[in-house]
């Protein structure tokens, strides 16, 4: 039966409802912690995203800077090297131009010595003839 609210029926309907009411406190509980654990996760990995791509975005600018200063280095060593081809030139330019010079002044003091030789032997066949001029009238004298 019934009456009187505390048959077996009764009891047992209690039973299964608190059984059922137990399970369904824990189920709420197991929900929130997973929901809890879930949001947790997902804020892990959301701040894990942000630290990855700031991580990200300051390696970038990092490399972009890198390779600035790589391009002004570039642009230096060219100038560098420019200037050090331009140098060799005009070293080479004075270098050949006193090479010619020297020789253009060997040339000249060449010509002047052989033309003071050549003066010399003037002077000296000028001597000899004056020389025997003056030894002929001497014999002519003489005679």
């Amino acid at each position: 039966g019934g009456a009187g609210g505390g048959g077996p029926g009764h009891q047992d309907y209690d039973s299964d409802d608190n059984i059922e009411g137990e399970n369904d406190e824990e189920l709420r509980q197991l929900e929130a912690e997973y929901n809890k654990n879930l949001a947790r996760a997902n804020k892990a990995y959301q701040t894990r995203m942000s630290n990855l791509q700031r991580s990200k975005e300051e390696r970038e600018q990092q490399h972009l800077k890198l390779l600035e200063k790589h391009q002004k280095e570039l642009v230096e060593y060219e100038k560098r090297l420019s200037n050090a081809e331009s140098e060799q030139t005009k070293r080479l330019q004075e270098l050949n131009e006193e090479w010619e010079q020297r020789k253009r002044d060997l040339a000249n003091r060449q010509s002047k010595i052989n033309l003071d030789v050549v003066k010399g032997e003037i002077r000296k066949e000028d001597e000899e003839a004056a020389l025997q001029q003056q030894q002929q009238q001497q014999q002519q004298q003489q005679q």
